[in-house]
């Protein structure tokens, strides 16, 4: 439980950061997963704003995919 604590106030801390620079796709990116996993918040919001958050997290993911498929 304690790391799982630990986690939570590191989330919590780095959150308003990340999303503070949300106009890039990673610190959105970046800003979805933490905001999903580390912010009880997100329960309590409609799920609109989830489907925009794994849209997000998606195209993060298959950006992934299709660079590393471009290397030799």
């Amino acid at each position: 439980f304690l790391w799982k604590r630990a986690l939570l106030g590191i989330g919590n801390l780095f959150f308003p950061y990340v999303a503070s620079f949300s106009s890039t796709l990673w610190s959105s990116t970046v800003g979805a997963i933490l905001q999903t996993h580390f912010s009880s918040q997100m329960f309590l919001l409609g799920t609109q704003k989830q489907k925009i958050l794994n849209v997000l997290k998606l195209r993060y993911l298959y950006s992934i995919i299709e660079s590393e498929s471009k290397e030799p």
